[in-house]
This record gives C-alpha cells, sequence and structure tokens, in this order.
C-alpha cells in the first residue's frame, strides 16, 4: 500500500533520503557504507558465503581447528558458543522444547520438529520408485537402496 500512497516513512539518518519500504532503506545505506549489492563476507580459503561477518569467523575454525569456546564441566571445546550451548544441556539434562501433543520434551528444536512428524503424519521424503512417504530423510535414504538390484546399495559385480 507504502508504494500506492506514496508514503515513505523510512528516512535515512544519513543523508534525509526518504523509502517506502525498510528493504530499499538497507539497500540504500550501501551508498554511505561502500557495500555493493549482493555483496557478502567470503571465505578467502573455501569461497563460501555468509549474511554477516560473524558467521564467517565461526565457518573459519573449520581451516583453522581453533574451538575457544570450552565447557566448564567436560573440557569439550567447540568453534562456536551455540554449539557450546546446545551442548551444556548434556549436563544439565535441560529440554527446553516440548511437544504440544504429547508432552515428550527435547534439547534441540530440530529434534522436536521432526518428533511433530509423528503426529501431524507428515513424510516430506517420498520415494519416486513406489511413491512411499517418509519422515526422516535417513529412513528414505535407507529404503532407496531396497530398490537396487541386491537390496543393499551395491550393484551386483560390488561397484557403485
Amino acid at each position: 500500500m507504502l508504494t500506492h500512497t506514496g508514503e515513505r516513512p523510512y528516512v535515512c539518518e544519513t543523508c534525509g533520503k526518504r523509502c517506502s519500504h525498510a528493504s530499499a532503506l538497507q539497500n540504500h545505506m550501501r551508498v554511505h557504507t561502500g557495500k555493493k549489492p549482493g555483496q557478502q563476507p567470503v571465505c578467502g580459503v573455501c569461497g563460501k558465503t555468509f549474511r554477516c561477518m560473524v558467521n564467517l569467523k565461526y565457518h573459519m575454525s573449520i581451516h583453522t581447528g581453533e574451538k575457544p569456546y570450552a565447557c566448564d564441566q567436560c573440557d569439550k571445546k567447540f568453534s562456536n558458543p551455540s554449539n557450546l550451548k546446545l551442548h551444556m544441556t548434556v549436563h544439565s539434562g535441560e529440554k527446553m522444547y516440548g511437544c504440544n501433543v504429547c508432552g515428550r520434551r527435547f534439547t534441540q528444536s530440530s529434534s522436536l520438529k521432526l518428533h511433530r512428524r509423528i503426529h501431524t503424519g507428515e513424510r516430506p521424503y517420498h520415494c519416486l520408485v513406489c511413491g512411499k512417504g517418509f519422515t526422516h530423510n535417513g529412513y528414505f535414504k535407507k529404503h532407496q537402496r531396497s530398490h537396487l538390484p541386491d537390496g543393499d546399495g551395491q550393484s551386483p559385480s560390488g561397484n557403485n
């Protein structure tokens, strides 16, 4: 609607330019920061791009092996604070994510997401050969091997 009304509520604090959308103002700010459109932090070792510098910083530990975040209970080390925080649930037994249907609790949101498929019946992985659906990618991949000639993922000659 802002486009049609001509209203421009987003104002650049540097030069006063007005924009109708927050995203347009963000694009405009590149004029002042020197950042080019689409320019993202890039790993100088492998070329992977990131949304922000802090993610590149954490990524660099893959190449350097640096793990500055240590668990104070078992001395296991991690490359970023999020992984350390997740690890700490091993010691605390804390299960922050609960199923609103059955009450079962999980340490990771991704585990809860997979669990919910039990209740919803969602089967996002489908076999193109027989059409059977699966709740987990691992189950799906195992099933796919059943369609190969000897059923265990190996061709009859033993070469794939």
